[in-house]
């Protein structure tokens, strides 16, 4: 892997903090340079820093003496520090699948013996209820240090917690208490007495809006049947944490187009191009073509070379002179600046993306959806002639940059994609021991990593925090019957308004009833 890495000019996502850790650990020069620079070093969330992320840091902020393997072997700090500033809650740690480790946070006060530390105690967010509960299910933890957090905000609404049948009668029950909130999203949902003509539920006389509510789940597959009740109301929802451009093949290998016209010597990108449509190129027939590929050279010529070379069949060498004339057209491009200003250049990268559709359709491969081609280009247009940087902003998406908070639409998402937002009102779904926590066959689970999880969940709350569980669940192709969440009987029962909810089947449409208003 690293050598395929090397041969193409390439650095993965963990080489980014491993290189410069291996460059500062064996460079005294510039690692001092660089510590003289940099006097005021501040780190958000270091609950989840991972071990080449604490030796980065270190070396940012002192010279090192050893090179540690665990939490329990600390690099001393050197007489004149960097001033450092991490902030983080060990109770939120909930990337330990990636390799983060909470108990660096816990060491902080051992590396930097003069340390002052201060205790943020006060939530600004959460009615009391919410937090006395999730106070109740994080305190379980072992080995945790305990914070008294607490609230001056003032409220008498108790956590809702409902019992369904089943995991399509828990999607009908959100739907149905969202509009509920919200009002109604139709007049049908009023004449079908799905919900009364009132605005908001129990001791909640808050008008809603769409934006007030997310959904959140610890599977992505439990969004499917979320999303088909609240499509059936009319309700609008974005889903963060959805499958991205990059994981469809059409559109990777348009891409790939484009990372080769950054990088002509990248075999990866040009291993997907020419693994899709006619006269595709398998495992073998790529090896015969590298010693060519690797010459000095335009791509272009690179091409043509290995085309008149006769070592590949004729399916293949057509395949290779049309790359190598498409290339010529698309770079530059013909019509548009290299680079600077002027109107033209702000559809640069546009341009190549429109040039790598067209070209890709004539091949014969995959198709790809005309509305993700569309959304392609309206991205790549916000970013000019920069192409390096529209592919390593492509490359480096997170799973929360598709989520606008100004959009007044409900918000499907993992509790993972949830973490540092909130939301007023929040529901839990799959509230079940098997989900919360999640317990997936022949596979160790943290457990108090999952329970730190539920904590998170509940936290992104502000004035309502509505809890659900099934009896029976369809997931991964089987029925399945879990009991209720361990976490929720933590919870003292004063706190929670429990409830039961019979299956929910939506009414028969009258003829002429009026269309939902979204």
């Amino acid at each position: 892997y690293e050598t395929a890495l090397t041969a193409a000019h390439a650095l993965d996502f963990d080489d980014l903090i491993r290189l410069p850790v291996a460059l500062l650990e064996t460079h005294p020069a510039p690692a001092a340079a660089i510590r003289r620079r940099y006097r005021w070093i501040s780190v958000d969330e270091y609950q989840d820093v991972n071990l080449a992320q604490y030796r980065l840091l270190r070396l940012l902020t002192s010279a090192p003496s050893s090179t540690p393997s665990t939490p329990s072997t600390p690099l001393p700090d050197p007489a004149n520090p960097a001033n450092l500033c991490v902030i983080g809650d060990p109770d939120q740690a909930i990337y330990g699948f990636r390799g983060a480790d909470h108990r660096y946070f816990r060491q902080f006060e051992q590396d930097h013996p003069g340390a002052v530390r201060l205790r943020l105690s006060r939530n600004y967010r959460s009615a009391p209820a919410i937090l006395d509960a999730a106070t109740q299910v994080i305190a379980r933890n072992p080995d945790r240090d305990a914070v008294d957090i607490w609230t001056d905000l003032v409220s008498q609404v108790k956590l809702d917690v409902i019992h369904t049948p089943t995991d399509k009668a828990e999607a009908e029950t959100v739907v149905h208490r969202i509009e509920q909130m919200v009002g109604g999203t139709s007049y049908f949902s009023l004449d079908s007495g799905r919900v009364d003509d009132r605005v908001g539920v129990g001791d909640d006389t808050i008008s809603h809006t769409f934006g007030d509510f997310a959904v959140l789940y610890r599977l992505n597959a439990q969004a499917r049947l979320l999303a088909e009740a609240l499509d059936r109301s009319g309700i609008p929802y974005l889903t963060a944490g959805e499958t991205p451009l990059t994981a469809r093949k059409p559109i990777r290998v348009i891409l790939a187009y484009l990372w080769l016209r950054a990088n002509p010597h990248s075999r990866v990108h040009l291993a997907q191009i020419l693994g899709d449509g006619k006269g595709l190129f398998n495992g073998a027939d790529l090896d015969k073509l590298w010693p060519y590929f690797d010459n000095p050279g335009a791509l272009a010529d690179r091409l043509r070379a290995a085309h008149d070379s006769g070592d590949f069949p004729k399916a293949q060498r057509e395949r290779l002179l049309s790359l190598a004339a498409f290339w010529r057209e698309m770079a530059p491009p013909p019509s548009l600046p290299q680079s600077g200003g002027g109107a033209d250049s702000a559809s640069k990268v546009a341009y190549l993306v429109e040039k790598a559709h067209a070209y890709h359709l004539t091949l014969g491969g995959e198709t790809p959806a005309g509305d993700d081609v569309d959304r392609l280009t309206q991205r790549a247009a916000l970013f000019g002639d920069r192409l390096t940087t529209f592919l390593e902003n492509v490359a480096l998406q997170s799973e929360t940059d598709a989520y606008d908070p100004r959009a007044d639409r409900v918000a499907l998402m993992s509790i993972h994609a949830a973490k540092g937002l909130e939301f007023p009102v929040v529901f839990v779904v799959g509230c079940e021991d098997g989900l919360l926590p999640y317990r997936p066959a022949n596979r160790d689970v943290d457990l108090a990593e999952e329970r730190r999880l539920f904590y998170v969940a509940m936290t992104r709350a502000k004035q309502r925090l509505i809890l659900t569980h099934a009896r029976s669940r369809f997931l991964f192709g089987q029925s399945v019957e879990n009991p209720r969440s361990p976490y929720v009987d933590d919870i003292q029962t004063a706190l929670l308004a429990l409830q039961s909810s019979k299956r929910m089947e939506r009414p028969p449409e009258p003829e002429g009833k009026q269309l939902s208003l979204f």
